[in-house]
């Protein structure tokens, strides 16, 4: 597997380069171009993998790994205390380095209490999420927390140091760990070997990451990691009060379908959701987030510089609109036949699942790269206000599906509708942020 890597590294690098040869260096074009290229690359290995895997894993798998992968993401958005989303905000380096140093010992604290609980209360925590059968699994969820935390650390230096060469490949390696455990796991026959595969992938990606990070900033992280982290922690602590609280009711917002679905129907259907909303919301998880990432390091040089980034919110909205609309068109009129071809007759529900969830999918990716401009100015009371009215119109479709006993299909139209305002609200407010402080009616 090593030597497989090491030949999928070499030849997305040469890929890199080819595409990169045509943007001006040190544009913002080529910039979008590196994360966009990696994350391609990273895209079309599970797609091209899930004719194999739906063939080698039944839809009842494909559910408790999404079970897993929902726990998981709940735990990581709250592992770090939000502290690595003020990596690319200190002018100086020192303090940024200083911030990572905080981020690893707060995630490293949290799974090992994490690790401690599922220890001493495994079988507990299993009943507890409504699914027995995931007792076995959640001995590897600390270690996929962690792991998790410091990729998304040493990511978000790498944005900071512009060294978006270095995401793009980790990120792309990440998924070629995924993909290719889970596959050899399935051809073995080892029980739960997607998540086996899950977390082999973040491991092996966080700890490469790192290790690129500190070939290349050894003496400023070492630095960092022998300063005292109060007095950052302080001047970031809205960070852990107001964005840690909010990034946690926005996750978890995010998985109420799947803990919903879970719920109210069979595992099986909620194998079929997951594909299908995995499938659908790759392009915004993936490019959509790569867009993003650049989009917040150029409006927080505009904002700190001029006070507004208007003009690059209107150019990134383009971007995303041309981007979106041949794909998401072609997805929404073919999405059940192509489903029923590329991975099989059984899938052809997960086909109906995602001509639907296609619709607010759309909406999504074009928005997701501007909810950035919260964090930059720091309209905390908005990002926590957003994600509690997201979080609230969830939960009561969770209500109302299971007083009503509606139908999967019903329940997932009211989701997309739902789903479809919140988008366009969000829209809306980040534009009058965009225009600076004279603009934003809640910088605070």
């Amino acid at each position: 597997m090593r030597v497989l890597l090491r030949r999928l590294d070499t030849r997305i690098a040469k890929i890199l380069q080819s595409m990169l040869r045509s943007f001006k260096h040190g544009s913002y074009r080529q910039q979008v171009a590196i994360l966009v290229s990696g994350t391609a690359a990273a895209q079309v290995l599970p797609i091209a993998a899930s004719p194999i895997l739906t063939r080698l894993y039944e839809p009842e798998d494909f559910g408790v790994l999404a079970i897993f992968a929902s726990v998981a993401s709940i735990l990581i958005s709250v592992s770090s205390a939000q502290y690595d989303q003020a990596i690319t905000l200190p002018e100086k380096d020192e303090d940024a380095a200083t911030i990572v140093s905080l981020c690893i010992r707060i995630c490293g604290i949290f799974s090992l209490l994490l690790l401690l609980l599922v220890l001493l209360f495994n079988h507990t925590l299993a009943q507890w999420i409504g699914h027995p059968e995931i007792a076995s699994w959640l001995y590897l969820i600390p270690f996929s927390v962690f792991a998790s935390g410091l990729f998304s650390t040493f990511t978000f230096w790498c944005n900071r140091r512009a060294a978006y060469g270095h995401i793009a490949k980790q990120t792309f390696q990440l998924s070629a760990v995924t993909v290719t455990s889970s596959i050899a796991l399935g051809f073995a026959s080892i029980a739960g070997g997607q998540i086996i595969g899950v977390t082999l992938g973040r491991i092996s990606s966080a700890f490469c990451m790192m290790r690129v990070v500190y070939k290349t900033d050894k003496k400023i992280l070492i630095l960092g990691f022998r300063t005292k982290v109060l007095p950052l922690a302080k001047r970031y602590i809205a960070h852990p009060t107001y964005f840690t609280p909010s990034r946690l009711i926005n996750t978890f917002a995010l998985q109420i379908p799947v803990l919903m679905i879970s719920n109210l129907f069979l595992i099986s259907t909620v194998g079929f959701f997951s594909i299908a909303y995995k499938l659908v919301a790759l392009p915004t998880s993936i490019i959509a987030n790569a867009i993003g990432n650049v989009y917040r390091q150029k409006i927080s040089e505009s904002y700190n510089e001029h006070g507004h980034y208007r003009h690059i919110y209107k150019r990134t909205l383009l971007i995303t609109i041309l981007a979106s609309i041949i794909p998401f068109t072609a997805l929404y009129l073919f999405a059940p036949f192509l489903f029923a071809v590329v991975f099989g007759e059984e899938w052809r529900v997960a086909g109906d699942y995602a001509q639907i969830l296609v619709v607010s999918t759309f909406f999504s990716f074009i928005t997701t790269p501007l909810n950035k401009g919260a964090i930059v100015v720091g309209a905390k009371r908005y990002d926590l206000a957003w994600n509690i009215g997201r979080f609230s119109c969830f939960s009561a479709l969770w209500l109302l599906g299971y007083s009503f006993k509606l139908s999967i299909d019903v329940v997932l139209w009211i989701f997309v509708c739902a789903n479809i305002c919140l988008y366009l609200i969000d829209a809306v407010y980040q534009y009058k942020l965009s225009g600076g402080s004279s603009n934003n009616p809640n910088p605070a």
